[in-house]
């Protein structure tokens, strides 16, 4: 099954679809936010429930008056992979300019020292107990958790498709990387997994066959305005 939140704008966090005092749904609210996606039972050879049930309930929404369709995921292999990074792409991320003195800044005010590396900064920095309730930390951290979640998604890849179990789901079905979302869920589950970090990808209807086909031939994620915009600002390579 898939649970579906409609809403009057594409939220960033799950705080916006389920925290308290959130608004019924009615009928004016134009976005379908797929958030939970469970496969409960087992598919056919070559089906893929998932797909197929997001879908199915786009087709549906649009006779409602729907226009927008998206997700907000959760990126399950954030937190492993920087572990394990030591360069490459998440050196490249984090060695922009304003977000190398975020990092710095942010040693500053939890007197830590930086490392060596912006890559071992960020682990430190990442290591101070709930540092998402310190304000100020919490500001310092969203340029450098953003670009390297945007760096995660986009650009590593593994045999040309993501890295990210999610996102290759996502790409590989027609949908678009259309935002990154810094402070999506501090849930302890998210803050081990990703840093508190989610993401939308979004499907538009008519470009879904197009994308799907552009990736599974090419290997090329289309990123949507919002990420493309996130990309500019924070020295990403499109």
């Amino acid at each position: 099954f898939v649970e579906v939140a409609l809403t009057p704008e594409v939220p960033g966090s799950m705080t916006a679809i389920l925290g308290p005092g959130q608004p019924a749904a009615s009928p004016a609210e134009r976005c379908a936010i797929f958030y939970s996606i469970n496969n409960t039972h087992v598919a056919l050879p070559g089906v893929d429930l998932g797909n197929a049930l997001i879908k199915q309930a786009a087709a549906h929404l649009q006779t409602q008056g729907v226009t927008t369709f998206c997700t907000l995921s959760p990126l399950p292999g954030l937190s492993k992979w920087l572990q394990s990074a030591s360069g490459g792409v998440a050196q490249q991320a984090l060695s922009q300019g304003q977000i190398a003195q975020d990092l710095a800044a942010a040693c500053v005010h939890a007197k830590i020292n930086p490392q060596s590396d912006p890559v071992g900064t960020l682990k430190t920095l990442l290591a101070v107990k709930e540092w998402w309730n310190d304000a100020e930390l919490h500001r310092l951290m969203r340029r450098p958790l953003t670009a390297l979640a945007g760096a995660y998604l986009f650009l590593e890849k593994k045999g040309g498709k993501p890295v990210d179990p999610v996102c290759g789901f996502h790409i590989k079905n027609g949908a678009n990387l259309w935002r990154v979302n810094f402070a999506g869920d501090f849930s302890a589950k998210r803050v081990g997994e990703s840093f508190g970090m989610m993401v939308n990808y979004c499907y538009d209807l008519p470009r879904v066959a197009e994308n799907s086909s552009r990736f599974k031939a090419s290997s090329v994620i289309t990123p949507g305005e919002p990420f493309q915009q996130q990309a500019k600002e924070l020295g990403l390579p499109l």
